[in-house]
């Protein structure tokens, strides 16, 4: 196989996933297969998808691999289903807004 097959190889396995998951086949954190196992994982036992890939791989997610993928589930939330959410790093919140809340 030469490289530029094995590199559109990647990117056709790649473009099957999540922004989340493509972010960890090109870290090297998991690669496709491992990535698909995970998915189906996550939705048999209902556990988290990040649970499955730490459990599955043995390592850690880093914090910024694990803020990327909250942040994709909030995308996610208020784009299939209309919830808004609210980033507390990016979005300024007053201790009043959130007594309101509670």
């Amino acid at each position: 196989m030469t490289n530029s097959s094995s590199q559109r190889r990647a990117l056709v396995l790649q473009r099957s996933f999540s922004p989340f998951g493509n972010k960890l086949i090109q870290a090297g954190f998991v690669d496709g297969e491992q990535m698909q196992q995970a998915l189906i994982e996550s939705r048999k036992s209902g556990r988290a998808l990040t649970d499955v890939l730490e459990s599955l791989t043995g390592q850690q997610l880093s914090p910024e691999l694990l803020r990327q993928y909250k942040k994709q589930q909030l995308f996610e939330l208020k784009i299939l289903y209309g919830v808004e959410s609210l980033d507390p790093e990016l979005d300024t919140i007053a201790n009043s807004q959130i007594a309101q809340l509670m």
